[in-house]
């Protein structure tokens, strides 16, 4: 947003990670973790070697990691807490991700990102593979129109897994207002194939926030699974199998005028078993979600409005911790951030003390959001509940109010295909990288 931020793949050689002298003799070990793990798997443990879960700190003590100027990396070697560089020149010049041995590096400033690339270069082997177009799963597409990151092969790859290619679609991933229960339905002969479907959708919520819903809440039953919860989760990849091209969109903006705004929702006492209630929020800078939360919450609500006000709470922290970090980067917030609740209870508390004796039992989140509204740190309005976008986060809804609100979480149809419309480059580089994961794996 704003000034426009340049994004490349670097691969960098494994021994990053590893002693050189050590490589060869645990390399073995390294290719039996990679290969233990596969798409989706959860529930079960990976063994790691000590001396492998320890060398991403080898990597910050490591003396061939270029050590720059303090203009470039602030005066330290690339650290490994926090995952992350800033330059202090205007708004973010550069910033870097570190996943196993590969990077993305983005920022404003591309003679900065060169720089690094070539001194990093100069102490290991690097293969620069040019702007991302595919990491770790996601595609990415750029145009005059903004940044899609999408994951369509992914949700291929998964429905072939489980034997739903020649699925019919479906046009919501959940019923409206549609419950589930532990003891509902017949327990599944082999719960295996449902818990590695979960966890991959789990991953999938990355770039589709339209599907956080469902996904948490079938999440809640892996530890005895049903068939009724087998019959829902297959709903969900019929949903996905109709709109597999739909990714998360981000679009540029005015880095003058940005705001910081958020809604938060919650249904109270809407799980059947325990009577618990459903929490969410999504944050937006700008026009662009940027996070966003589903989740049973922890306590039971003993009203409508206590539910919304630890709704609330949890929401007003993830402002604050979003605004501290844009403050990091550098990135001017003007204005307050606003969330919007659709409860009216909920928002009169945060600034009325008169019902104290009515809110003894949430007392900490009270006082919580009511000082950060004194301090002016956020600002809570009241929306109507058919303009509430939290709800999808919330609940199933009805198809028209479904589509509304996925709009609204940016989730629309990305131009990027892995075959088809690509140009040749873009599907060399994508081959590449993922035969050099294979590779690693």
């Amino acid at each position: 947003m704003g000034s426009y931020f340049k994004i490349s793949l670097v691969t960098v050689a494994i021994t990053l990670l590893l002693e050189s002298s050590t490589l060869e003799a645990h390399q073995s070990e390294v290719d039996n973790v990679g290969s233990k793990l596969e798409l989706g798997r959860v529930g079960q443990r990976v063994s790691i070697p000590t001396h492998l879960k320890n060398s991403p700190s080898r990597w910050g003590q490591n003396e061939d990691v270029p050590s720059g100027p303090s203009s470039l990396y602030n005066g330290k070697n690339l650290p490994v807490n926090p995952p992350r560089w800033g330059l202090k020149e205007n708004v973010l010049s550069g910033s870097n991700l570190l996943h196993n041995d590969d990077l993305l590096v983005t920022g404003t400033s591309p003679t900065l990102i060169q720089k690094l690339v070539t001194d990093l270069n100069g102490a290991f082997a690097l293969k620069e593979l040019g702007p991302i177009h595919y990491f770790l799963g996601i595609e990415a597409f750029r145009d005059s129109t903004g940044l899609y990151l999408s994951q369509s092969k992914y949700i291929s790859d998964l429905l072939y897994k489980v034997k739903m290619t020649g699925a019919k679609g479906c046009s919501t991933p959940v019923a409206p207002r549609q419950t589930l229960s532990r003891s509902e339905g017949e327990s599944m002969e082999d719960p295996s194939i449902y818990r590695s479907t979960i966890g991959a959708l789990q991953y999938l919520t990355i770039t589709r926030p339209d599907i956080s819903y469902i996904v948490s809440k079938l999440s809640q039953f892996l530890q005895a699974p049903t068939v009724t919860h087998w019959k829902a989760c297959k709903r969900v990849l019929r949903y996905l199998k109709d709109t597999i091209t739909y990714g998360i969109c981000f679009r540029p903006g005015n880095s003058r005028t940005l705001t910081l705004q958020g809604f938060t929702d919650a249904d109270w006492a809407s799980c059947p078993d325990d009577r618990k209630s459903t929490g969410a929020y999504c944050m937006y800078l700008g026009s662009n979600l940027v996070s966003w939360s589903s989740k049973k919450q922890h306590v039971i609500a003993r009203s409508s409005t206590e539910s919304e006000y630890r709704a609330l709470a949890n929401a007003a922290a993830e402002m604050v911790w979003l605004k501290a970090l844009l403050k990091e980067m550098n990135i001017p917030v003007q204005q307050p951030p606003i969330i919007w609740c659709d409860n009216i209870g909920a928002a009169s508390l945060a600034a009325n003390p008169v019902y104290h004796a009515r809110t003894k039992h949430i007392e900490i989140d009270v006082h919580f959001v009511r000082d950060m509204v004194l301090e002016k740190l956020i600002d809570i309005r009241y929306v109507p509940t058919q303009d509430q976008v939290a709800d999808v986060l919330t609940k199933g809804l009805s198809v028209e109010r479904f589509l509304k609100f996925r709009n609204k979480l940016k989730v629309v149809s990305s131009p990027f295909r892995l075959r088809g419309n690509v140009e040749p480059s873009v599907i060399s580089d994508i081959q590449s990288f993922s035969e050099h994961e294979k590779g690693v794996s």
